[in-house]
């Protein structure tokens, strides 16, 4: 997987879908209040509006699509001229940067469909209020939550899929706490996962 900033040197890219079923499950449309709240000031504007077109586009062609770079950085109001510099290419190198998008080769590029929950560390980069806001934001999805078994379920599920990709207990628990799970929710969840994995 490629994080550091792509350098396309074509004029067009490939764009496909990133297929995550931990994200796809837990994360958030690109469109939708959640990203507008707390990843807007995580990412910039210009990324943000960048991943909307990106996914909008993938609605109308599951399977991937062909984009002229060019033309893309005109319709968001972004130059694309001085290489991996320009505005345009800046936009597209913070959508690896934060594991949103990774290169797939020279000329092509896999984007997720959802944002993941902002992490701890990101959040702590924005203004107190927003810190504030998403706080309630979580104690809200935990009250709201049909029965606590669910929500504990849920985190079982997610923990499961981390240890099934490589993670051990100690990185499944502290991911599952970065995504705003609470402390013990997050220790009993990924011990079970652990346990259920060691079983099989």
């Amino acid at each position: 997987m490629h994080h550091g900033r792509p350098t396309f040197t074509e004029s067009t890219l490939a764009v496909e879908p990133w297929a995550d079923e931990l994200v796809e499950q837990l994360g958030f449309d690109p469109r939708s209040a959640y990203v507008e709240t707390f990843w807007l000031g995580v990412l910039g504007p210009s990324t943000v509006w960048l991943i909307r077109r990106l996914v909008a586009e993938l609605d109308n062609n599951p399977l991937g699509y062909q984009i002229d770079l060019d033309e893309t950085a005109a319709t968001l109001g972004l130059r694309n001229n001085g290489g991996k510099h320009s505005p345009f290419m800046r936009a597209l190198g913070r959508t690896c940067q934060f594991g949103i998008a990774r290169t797939t080769g020279p000329a092509s590029l896999a984007i997720r469909r959802k944002l993941p929950p902002v992490t701890q560390g990101q959040l702590r980069k924005l203004p107190e209020s927003t810190q504030r806001q998403h706080l309630a934001y979580t104690e809200r999805q935990r009250t709201q939550t049909p029965n606590n078994q669910q929500h504990f379920s849920r985190a079982v599920t997610i923990a499961s899929g981390l240890i099934t990709h490589g993670d051990d207990l100690e990185t499944a628990r502290t991911q599952l706490q970065n995504w705003n799970f609470d402390h013990d929710t997050a220790d009993q969840a990924a011990t079970t996962a652990w346990e259920q994995h060691l079983q099989h």
